[in-house]
């Protein structure tokens, strides 16, 4: 709560500085329980906490680019999942099985060639990148790339780590999406 009240974290964009003012307070989250992945978080929203989270460890923390976020999820190879070519709803939380987000980490068996967790499923991922451009300028309000699908996503083709997905508005706080961060240097 600290950080997303400090007005420090959003001064990356007039945009983001606009949609602090107007928006005060963090909405709430779309589910209660323990481990369960950040929702109802803006695109504004995920990029104060990168901000916040890159003070407070002193290290450089942003949301991954689309490139980024796709080879985490399938490395080098051209699988359409993070584990290979069928879904498997044993490898990930999709199809509304669960009927909301799953505790992070719960799906062990889904995990990417790189180890990296819940890629497919459960939240729709805000990216840095701009949708349908390479752009990863913060400023305006171009929609954003969201990648990985959703608990309440049951068509496949949206569930392919290679997915855009629709691309979504910074400003949109919705119960299936959230965001991962990247460290780097």
């Amino acid at each position: 709560p600290n950080g997303f009240r400090n007005p420090q974290w959003w001064e990356y964009s007039k945009e983001a500085i606009q949609w602090r003012k107007d928006r005060p307070n963090p909405k709430p989250p779309a589910f209660a329980g323990a481990d369960l992945p950040a929702t109802r978080v803006s695109w504004f929203d995920s990029m104060a906490f990168c901000n916040w989270l890159s003070a407070k460890l002193n290290q450089k923390v942003r949301l991954p680019t689309e490139q980024e976020w796709q080879r985490a999820a399938v490395s080098d190879t051209d699988w359409a999942y993070p584990w290979g070519n069928e879904l498997d709803e044993t490898r990930g939380n999709y199809a509304n099985h669960v009927r909301q987000t799953s505790p992070v980490g719960n799906f062990p068996a889904g995990q990417s060639p790189f180890g990296v967790m819940d890629m497919i499923g459960n939240l729709w991922e805000w990216c840095l990148t701009v949708w349908g451009s390479d752009s990863t300028d913060p400023n305006g309000y171009d929609y954003r790339a969201t990648r990985g699908g959703a608990w309440n996503v049951s068509n496949p083709e949206y569930l392919r780590a290679i997915d855009r997905g629709a691309g979504q508005p910074p400003r949109s706080r919705l119960n299936d999406a959230g965001f991962r961060v990247v460290f780097y240097f």
